[in-house]
């Protein structure tokens, strides 16, 4: 081989070799610098843009699986944000509009990242003009796609930001044409053609092409007494290409009139996408009563079964997950295994996504019992085998919350029951 192209070849594993490096030392840095609370740490070796964010706190779409700090990401973003609101001057803010350019919508790390960012803005408004009135017009269009990309887009400007037609202009300007962007985004790919978009009316109307109604439910959401429509799209060819389900919710406003109010891909998986061989059907029972939309998700891991029941509230016609459910069943025996899950944080179903389903599952907290420790039962009641003693402020994995005997793990693996007033939730 010409040693020419034997030194290029090195030197390009080198580099890679040497970046690999580097981003181990930096997150290593990072978790040190949380740990100690070594804020100026910390802010240094946090990532500086999207591509490092997600590659910190976000999901590997190709390997689908998650990064390196995926199940600590709201900790650090916490935290992020708290270092940020010490710097009296705001100059570290300019941090955020480094991050959210070339961004995307992603659930779970990136979405908790635009949440923060929105509850700054709404408190501060006058923030955004000075941290994007000096910024390149494409930097400007770029972070405004990041704010505003989501599964369920805005239909206008919000209020708080109303300010800007007024103090900046060109920011203001910017917003506006992201914002019809992302709209004729998202519509458009719910069509069957472009001439459409403004002509949505009857129910074959929001059908995109090659799809079909897998699933559908006639109820009465907005309690105006006429039958809005839940449906559950499949791709015609979905075994074929591995497309998702496509969940709408379909607002009846009169004469068999419909608008949407929901659309999504993360909520109903596709036949191949939860682990099975095909064959198993994703998802069974969908419903809506008593205010309450549910669904079963059914995934395959090795020998096991999961079913996994969510049940979403409707809250002035926005859905909060509400309570999970897990059957874990051993194909190869009749062993089986139940828990309960009722969420701490507020889980709008915009947000939920189908292929993270453990974080919908688990819940930390911790042993605050005054005695220095508590007792891990085998059985709900004081007179059960004690299978160990975990010391108080010690941090365990919540399993089932959903009555006065909790289902906890310890670090060490076990799972065993303890009384409600000797555990706290984090």
């Amino acid at each position: 081989m010409n040693k020419f192209i034997i030194t290029i070849i090195l030197s390009f594993l080198v580099s890679c070799s040497s970046k690999s490096q580097s981003k181990e030392i930096r997150i290593n840095n990072l978790k040190t610098a949380f740990k100690k609370n070594d804020d100026k740490a910390f802010f240094q070796n946090f990532p500086k843009d999207y591509d490092q964010f997600v590659k910190d706190f976000g999901w590997n779409d190709n390997l689908d699986t998650s990064y390196t700090l995926y199940n600590e990401s709201k900790d650090y973003i916490d935290r992020f944000f708290a270092i940020l609101s010490k710097d009296k001057t705001n100059k570290s803010l300019t941090s955020i509009i480094d991050i959210g350019i070339d961004g995307k919508y992603q659930a779970d790390g990136v979405n908790y990242f635009k949440f923060n960012i929105e509850k700054l803005f709404t408190k501060n408004p006058s923030l955004v003009c000075n941290l994007l009135k000096n910024r390149r017009p494409d930097d400007i269009d770029s972070f405004w796609y990041f704010y505003l990309d989501s599964p369920q887009p805005l239909t206008s400007v919000p209020d708080y930001l109303q300010s800007l037609k007024n103090e900046c202009g060109n920011v203001f300007i910017s917003l506006e044409k992201q914002l019809k962007i992302i709209q004729k985004e998202n519509l458009v790919s719910e069509v069957v053609d472009e001439s459409k978009t403004n002509k949505l009316k009857f129910l074959n109307d929001f059908i995109p092409k090659n799809y079909l109604v897998l699933d559908s439910l006639s109820v009465n959401i907005n309690q105006d007494n006429l039958l809005d429509k839940i449906i559950v799209l499949s791709h015609k060819e979905e075994f074929k290409n591995n497309e998702s389900r496509l969940f709408m919710i379909l607002f009846n406003i009169g004469n068999n009139n419909y608008s949407l109010k929901f659309k999504s891909h993360n909520v109903i998986p596709c036949l191949k996408c939860t682990g099975g061989t095909g064959g198993e059907e994703s998802y069974s029972d969908l419903s809506f009563k008593n205010n309450i939309l549910s669904f079963t998700q059914l995934k395959i891991i090795d020998s096991n079964l999961i079913k996994i029941r969510y049940a979403f509230l409707n809250n002035n016609i926005d859905f909060i997950l509400n309570e999970v459910n897990t059957v874990n069943s051993d194909l190869t025996s009749n062993n089986f295994y139940k828990n309960t899950i009722i969420p701490k944080n507020k889980i709008a179903l915009k947000n939920f996504n189908y292929q993270n389903y453990t974080q919908y599952l688990r819940q930390t907290a911790k042993i605050t019992d005054p005695d220095g420790y508590t007792n891990l039962r085998k059985e709900k009641n004081t007179s059960s085998e004690i299978l160990q003693k975990i010391n108080t402020g010690s941090e365990v994995q919540v399993l089932d919350n959903s009555g006065d005997w909790w289902l906890i793990q310890t670090k060490e693996g076990k799972k065993g029951y303890v009384y409600k007033t000797k555990i706290k939730e984090e």
